[in-house]
């Protein structure tokens, strides 16, 4: 009997490098060994955050250009296939079930990690859809992301750059920057949304390499009809880089206008309505930027649910929504609660979620945010009270 696909998605989790330092040239020679052909046409999007977002206007863009476009997302919230797609269809259950097959015990992928395995599954995804274009978004860095493997790249997109991953990619904001700017290829355009001094860094480096740089300065705060200065964000760079890319005046305009649209992803800013006019929004910031951002957009009054892992600076994602009239604390599973004497501390996620609702009043509104992994658990429980099941 073939192994399920649930158990082979397990042991593909379970898949880490080792050790072994992040370095493309893993992932070239994956690809090259498993016989994976490159897109034809590849964008990258690396940052620290709103890179699915840019990715996502960027795959709907091309695909009402016609173009058919493969779409990487990494992490995904609840489901697996959220990470890959073409032309908006998410892939198989049966497609994932085969590639794991046929690669988790193969010689040829003996030592890839759970990313580079997804990735090599994407591409081949891609490939066998004849897809002309993917969309790609970065998992950490750039200069040393698997995705810096994929050739024909025709514009490399930098989101910002936070200091989320310093102790990654630091032990400075610039080196977190030149790491991120490290995804730049010769003559290959640079949309950047960076902003201060990191900017300089990216811009240097675009120079260096002979890249055109386009910057896209983010908005200093809500539009003038109120609109979130990140969805803002995320849509101008989107815009900008369709700019850039080779496409005829018919095809661009069609890729702008499906574009400009906030795209529909999982726990980024998304929200249920619950019985008695409560609304719960479900987001996945788990820095102290992204955290900022929401709390701007959350309404006055809000309640917080807040699961934060514990390698994060989980006291300044909390401290961006110090105004919360009620907080619910709890872990992000499996990992250890960075809180747990707190008074506000819920060691069990789900039960976290019964509290916080449990709290809210008719009519008010819950924030439930700390990272992905927990929206992605708080989701289908979610979905299920707003249809009043």
């Amino acid at each position: 009997m073939s192994e399920p696909l649930d158990a082979l998605l397990a042991r593909a989790y379970a898949r880490t490098r080792s050790g072994a330092e992040r370095d493309p040239r893993r992932m070239r020679a994956l690809l090259d060994r498993l016989a994976i052909p490159d897109p034809p046409h590849a964008v990258l999007v690396v940052g620290t955050n709103g890179k699915g977002g840019v990715a996502a206007r960027l795959a709907a863009g091309l695909a009402a250009a016609d173009r058919r476009p493969l779409r990487f997302l990494s992490p995904h919230v609840e489901r697996f296939d959220e990470r890959i797609a073409v032309d908006g269809t998410p892939i198989p259950g049966a497609e994932v079930a085969a590639f794991l097959r046929g690669t988790l015990d193969a010689p040829a992928a003996a030592d890839a990690a759970f990313f580079e395995l997804t990735l090599a599954m994407a591409l081949a995804h891609g490939a066998a859809r004849r897809a002309p274009w993917a969309v790609l978004e970065a998992g950490v860095g750039g200069a040393r992301d698997a995705t810096r493997a994929v050739r024909h790249v025709r514009a490399v997109v930098v989101t910002n750059v936070g200091a989320d991953h310093l102790a990654t990619l630091g032990p400075t904001l610039a080196d977190v920057a030149r790491a991120k700017a490290g995804a730049i290829r010769p003559g290959v355009p640079v949309i950047s949304g960076v902003a201060g001094d990191a900017a300089a860094v990216v811009a240097d480096v675009a120079r260096a390499r002979g890249a055109p740089w386009t910057p896209v300065p983010p908005p200093a705060g809500p539009s003038d009809d109120g609109v979130d200065p990140t969805v803002v964000a995320g849509r101008d760079l989107a815009l900008a880089t369709l700019d850039r890319l080779p496409l005829d005046r018919g095809a661009r305009a069609a890729a702008r206008r499906a574009a400009a649209e906030a795209p529909a992803l999982p726990a980024r800013r998304e929200r249920f309505v619950l019985p008695g006019g409560r609304t719960v929004l479900l987001d996945g910031a788990h820095n102290p930027p992204a955290a900022q951002a929401l709390a701007a957009v959350a309404p006055p009054g809000a309640h917080l649910l807040l699961g934060v892992a514990a390698r994060k600076d989980a006291d300044a994602v909390r401290a961006a929504f110090a105004g919360a009239p009620h907080v619910v604390l709890t872990r992000v599973a499996p990992d250890p609660a960075p809180w747990p004497d707190d008074p506000a501390y819920v060691h069990d996620p789900d039960a976290a979620l019964a509290a916080a609702l449990a709290a809210l009043p008719p009519g008010g509104t819950l924030v439930a945010t700390g990272s992905l992994h927990g929206a992605g658990r708080w989701r289908p429980a979610l979905r299920a009270r707003a249809s009043g099941a």
